[in-house]
């Protein structure tokens, strides 16, 4: 006999918001299912894919439509190291850095 506390409660129900996530979930399980050959055809008819797809655009966001349209508020410029010779060139000028880290 399994313990008495495990699991769920008598009645429980899911959050309106988490129930359609499962659904989401498992409508994108099912057309993977499809497209992997998992299912056939039969189990999954070209009906039922047109509504699964239906439903996933009411649901994902379209990401070929997001647009920027806004101005740029402020404008940033970033001054970068000169280009150095070789790796002795750059560590002179942080040579007291060197110095204080050796002596850690």
């Amino acid at each position: 006999m399994g313990n008495p506390n495990s699991g769920r409660r008598p009645g429980y129900r899911h959050l309106d918001s988490c129930r359609e996530k499962i659904k989401v979930s498992q409508t994108i399980n099912r057309l993977q299912k499809l497209v992997n050959g998992d299912i056939t055809g039969d189990e999954m008819p070209p009906h039922a894919v047109t509504a699964a797809l239906g439903l996933l655009r009411k649901v994902l966001p379209d990401m070929a439509s997001v647009e920027h349209t806004g101005d740029v508020a402020e404008r940033y410029v970033i001054e970068t190291a000169p280009k150095v010779a070789n790796v002795q060139e750059w560590l002179t000028p942080l040579s007291h850095l060197a110095e204080s880290v050796g002596r850690m």
